[in-house]
């Protein structure tokens, strides 16, 4: 019975959170190619891929865990807001705390979502599902592509392979172990468009966080400021990391650069 209840909770709670947006943003972000089916469609039986699932079961490991350690930097920031609320400062760090608590609720969405699959025992192919494309190569023009001066020796001068050796300990660490889905062309080409992505946040990132900081530095206080620009330099150093994957990809999957 008890087994039961929780069973009916977590079909329950992911049915509530789809309407509020869980889905929505997963929508918005996730490639078309990589979602998972909605709850509705895992109890009427649809199967989720193998790969697909031990990927998303990761993903959500991770980007619970990236997005409440993002939280934990905000604190010296959440503090110089309560000692002086400025009014653009306030609603930047609105906007990322929502997004990042939008984040959380999405990976939660999803966790429950591959529980319920997981639990009946629909985790494989299923030939009656409609096949998704394979995700196209990536485009060699325009900026998401490394330009001709990005070159793998250049960034590993400004410390890049260094700092990428850290972040994926960090990554493995939160999501359970190494991705093992990038072995292939279609593997790679998944991975870009992970890079992509992450390096549209960290830009927006980066970006709003440049708009809360400037308040501090006119009206005080001064050290919230400079704490401000160490989370704005993390950001834009977390976009060139992603702009270093896409560079050493170009070269295993011998794409031109056009720009």
């Amino acid at each position: 019975m008890g087994e039961f209840n929780q069973r009916t909770i977590r079909i329950w709670l992911a049915r509530v959170l789809e309407p509020c947006g869980s889905r929505a943003f997963y929508t918005l972000l996730a490639p078309e190619w990589q979602r998972i089916p909605m709850i509705n469609e895992i109890l009427a039986g649809a199967k989720i891929e193998e790969h697909k699932y031990t990927k998303a079961v990761r993903d959500v490991r991770y980007y619970v865990g990236a997005n409440l350690c993002r939280l934990a930097t905000y604190g010296p920031i959440y503090y110089g807001l309560w000692q002086k609320p400025y009014v653009l400062s306030l609603i930047m760090m609105g906007t990322l705390t929502f997004f990042h608590f939008m984040s959380m609720f999405t990976e939660f969405y999803k966790g429950l979502v591959l529980w319920t699959a997981w639990e009946r025992n629909q985790i494989g192919e299923d030939e009656n599902q409609i096949k998704m494309p394979d995700p196209q190569p990536p485009k060699t023009r325009g900026f998401w592509a490394p330009y001709r001066f990005e070159s793998k020796e250049g960034y590993v001068r400004i410390g890049m392979e260094w700092f990428r050796k850290r972040v994926v300990l960090f990554v493995d660490s939160l999501s359970g172990g190494p991705a093992t889905e990038r072995s292939s062309r279609k593997g790679l080409y998944n991975f870009v468009d992970d890079t992509i992505a992450a390096e549209k946040v960290h830009l927006v990132g980066a970006v709003l966080g440049a708009l809360f900081v400037l308040p501090f530095f006119t009206d005080g206080p001064h050290w919230i400021g400079v704490y401000g620009l160490f989370v704005i330099g993390l950001d834009m150093y977390l976009a060139l990391l992603q702009r270093y994957h896409r560079t050493r990809v170009w070269a295993a999957l011998r794409l031109e650069r056009g720009n």
